[in-house]
């Protein structure tokens, strides 16, 4: 039977058809390089983030984008970001997970847990997969989130912007939208002039 159980006891590397036999037992699995990676459940404010995010990029993406939580299918690894951008049509025909080619952006929130996951080996897996840019949101600096925006240059992220709370981010590329990180810890009032809106 699969699960944490057999996470212990597995022999040899994993393979996608063994990840995708795992059960949907709340836990969060990643594949990397053969290697099965199980994350703890994300803090609170991390969600809150992830939440706010998320909400200004639905409602910043134009009709043909889409913000989305889903899994990346990257040769022989599966990995699973906080949020990205994807092509509507490809999430409309997807099934357990999308390509890097039907993608414009990744974001990862760091977790202090998953930090070098977060900032080393998964945005090198996606540099090198091509996917156009890369967001990562570190929650500890001071005074709130900072965001860190990368666009591929090559095999390889630059960065673009460095932004603390505190300043206007200015998001490039697939989508155009403005607003402070600390916004992004501070859930909007319920109320018409928070719907989401589409280009």
């Amino acid at each position: 039977m699969y699960g944490p159980a057999m996470a212990a006891t597995h022999v040899g590397p994993y393979t996608v058809e063994d990840y995708y036999a795992l059960p949907e037992d709340g836990q969060r699995y990643e594949l990397l390089d053969g290697s099965l990676i199980v994350s703890p459940w994300p803090r609170a404010m991390h969600q809150r983030v992830l939440g706010e995010l998320s909400a200004k990029l639905r409602g910043a993406c134009p009709v043909a984008l889409e913000a989305i939580q889903v899994a990346i299918r990257i040769r022989d690894s599966v990995l699973v970001p906080d949020l990205v951008v994807a092509h509507r049509a490809a999430v409309d025909r997807a099934g357990r997970d999308l390509e890097p080619a039907e993608i414009e952006l990744v974001v990862e929130i760091v977790s202090p847990s998953n930090a070098r996951m977060d900032r080393v080996l998964k945005p090198t897996v996606y540099a090198e997969a091509g996917i156009p840019a890369f967001w990562r949101i570190e929650l500890e600096g001071d005074g709130g989130p900072e965001i860190h925006a990368y666009e591929l240059a090559g095999a390889v992220y630059r960065e673009v912007a460095r932004v603390p709370s505190g300043q206007l981010f200015t998001a490039t590329g697939p989508i155009a939208a403005e607003f402070d990180p600390i916004e992004l810890t501070r859930p909007a009032p319920p109320g018409p002039g928070n719907a989401s809106r589409r280009a």
